[in-house]
């Protein structure tokens, strides 16, 4: 009996030393679309009875940002939210980082796909303009933010006058009249599309002599 109270004894006063607080998140798999965002619930749980200092000081992020960006931060015991943006397809995992020192083990792996993607589209597909006017062409795409834009002068699909721009717009002043074609390539990790733009120049109207 005095051996069982004694290793009772033991195991009470190391574990105030052992003991320490633990993230645990749920669900631990994630599925979560290129340019969406989703969340895990992140819940602090100590492994000891008695919480005899050091606290919590926790911020989850992931080894693969050009994946998927977390970036949450948790000092408080209880429960929260921990935001997941899908970047690009891949596989990747939260890890955290406690009061400074990363820690190695994995919390919930994380799988972002390509979803459906909306094709670019003219905001004036056809531009009348006379000699000497500046013109500005207009690509429209609700996901711009993560999406790469290429111009170029010629019909669509014609590559070999790239303009040296990336934008969703084009503007620049014609140098001759006539009918001139534009068309704009936009690109992200899941999709590609273009848009074409015809612009109609008229010339100066020349004033009579007299």
């Amino acid at each position: 009996m005095k051996r069982v109270l004694l290793l009772a004894v033991l195991i009470a006063l190391a574990m105030p030393v052992s003991a320490t607080w633990w993230p645990t998140v749920s669900p631990r798999a994630i599925r979560v679309a290129v340019g969406e965002t989703t969340s895990v619930t992140a819940t602090a749980w100590w492994s000891g009875l008695t919480d005899y200092g050091g606290g919590i000081n926790w911020r989850f992020v992931t080894p693969d940002p050009d994946i998927a960006k977390v970036d949450t931060t948790m000092t408080t015991s209880g429960s929260r939210e921990v935001a997941i943006t899908g970047v690009a397809p891949g596989q990747t995992y939260i890890l955290y980082i406690r009061n400074g020192s990363l820690n190695p083990s994995g919390l919930a792996d994380i799988t972002v796909y390509c979803g459906d993607e909306p094709a670019v589209k003219p905001a004036e597909a056809l531009v009348e303009t006379k000699l000497g006017d500046e013109v500005t062409l207009q690509a429209m795409s609700s996901i711009a933010d993560r999406s790469t834009f290429v111009w170029y002068a010629g019909e669509l699909g014609d590559t070999s006058r790239a303009i040296p721009f990336g934008g969703t717009t084009l503007t620049f002043t014609p140098e001759t009249s006539g009918v001139h074609h534009y068309w704009v390539m936009a690109t992200t990790p899941c999709s590609a599309s273009s848009t074409a733009f015809e612009v109609n120049v008229r010339p100066l109207k020349r004033r009579a002599v007299r």
